[in-house]
């Protein structure tokens, strides 16, 4: 009996120390440690470590909780007995898709083997702030008659009207009914043109977005470009595919957020990047012609696999000597990443802002951004919600 009692006691303050000692090993004492016996591994998935708190209690919420041993393990694990319920009861009623665990707004389409985003109530709100985008454009575009703008909305999983997505959303809003809106406040602005990519079929849909990811992948940013320039402007094509085994796959952000790894298999377009140049050392795949490697690996690579890829979120000038047609702005958010690498190749040199991103503050005007560049032909790439709250982030933009 007592040697029982010792060996409960023994376990429940291993249980109760064991995080703050794993602490002191790792982050005072400096012994290294496997990431599975810390959080380290679950540091980008929902849940993970945060900085709850200022001084003294922070670092000690943030350290102890940043070292509990196998934390992806248990938030996984959670996860995935939760879904086995929910797929279970969605017998009953066939839906095509359903939440990745109780309460998550991620969903899982088991026939496309892909994840997707619940829309949410936030997206009514998104059309008073892109109808003030289209107008404050119109005004300026109207003063500056020299210069063509283009205006891109990506799909996204949440607003493309073919997603099994749509079935479950009352009044839902989906990506064409936005454009339509923002073209309603452009006017008669003969040099702003407002598109966006739209697909027949879910599968097609997928072709060009990730399926773990909210992203569009380079096939996406292709077709984007393609269906702006559909009225006469240069065509771009993609010299072949790239496809990576081995290591390489992806879990992007609504695999993260939706606690659900799919380890999506990657095929990007090879693009051309054989004359192109950005005066920085770029450090990822486009500017190594002929190789495949990237930056960063190990689980740093497998979350963040789109931004390593296409050259993450900065700002950037690339210069090419394959085009003679005057420079490019791509003022844009994340999906911009990967669509200057596609304007880059028609223009004599692509200037790349990230103004359109959601957390983007500033005092910078579109009329700064022309004379920094000399462009005459522009692009705006961004998500619904980040056209919407872009005014009120940067009220002066347009001045």
């Amino acid at each position: 009996m007592k040697i029982r009692n010792v060996l409960f006691s023994a376990t429940i303050c291993l249980m109760l120390a064991g995080p703050a000692a794993l602490f002191c090993m790792h982050s005072v004492a400096k012994v290294p440690l496997p990431g599975w016996l810390t959080s380290e591994d679950a540091a980008y998935l929902s849940g993970g470590s945060e900085k709850s708190a200022e001084g003294i209690r922070g670092l000690l919420e943030s350290g102890i909780e940043g070292n509990i041993p196998f934390k992806a393990f248990a938030l996984l694990g959670n996860a995935a007995t939760q879904r086995v319920f929910i797929e279970s009861s969605n017998l009953l009623f066939d839906w095509e898709c359903f939440p990745t665990y109780y309460g998550s707004d991620r969903v899982y389409v088991p026939r496309f083997n892909a994840l997707g985003t619940m829309q949410g109530d936030a997206a009514e709100e998104w059309a008073g702030g892109m109808r003030a985008f289209s107008s404050k454009l119109s005004e300026f575009a109207h003063n500056h008659l020299d210069v063509e703008f283009h205006v891109i909305v990506p799909e996204l999983d949440r607003t493309a009207k073919v997603s099994p997505i749509a079935d479950l959303t009352s009044d839902y809003i989906d990506t064409q009914d936005l454009v339509e809106l923002m073209k309603g406040e452009c006017g008669q602005a003969d040099n702003v043109e407002i598109v966006s990519k739209s697909y027949s079929s879910y599968a097609a849909f997928l072709h060009d977005y990730y399926s773990t990811d909210m992203h569009w992948n380079g096939y996406g940013a292709i077709n984007a470009f393609n269906e702006a320039m559909n009225q006469g402007g240069p065509a771009y094509h993609a010299l072949g595919e790239i496809e990576m085994g081995g290591d390489y796959f992806y879990n992007g952000d609504i695999a993260r957020a939706g606690l659900m790894l799919l380890d999506e298999r990657i095929a990007e377009p090879r693009m051309v990047t054989s004359g192109l140049s950005t005066g920085q050392d770029q450090g990822y795949l486009l500017l190594k012609d002929g190789t495949v490697q990237m930056a960063e690996s190990g689980i740093y690579g497998e979350y963040n696999f789109y931004s390593l890829w296409y050259g993450g979120d900065r700002a950037m000038c690339i210069a090419s000597d394959n085009s003679e047609n005057g420079n490019a702005l791509v003022v844009s958010d994340s999906f911009g990443e990967s669509f200057r690498w596609v304007v880059a190749d028609n223009y004599s040199e692509t200037h790349s802002v990230m103004d359109l991103r959601g957390n983007s503050v500033g005092s910078e005007t579109l009329a700064d951004r022309l004379v920094l560049s000399k462009a005459k032909e522009v692009f705006f790439v961004a998500t619904p919600p980040d056209y919407s709250t872009f005014l009120v982030r940067r009220p002066r933009y347009f001045s």
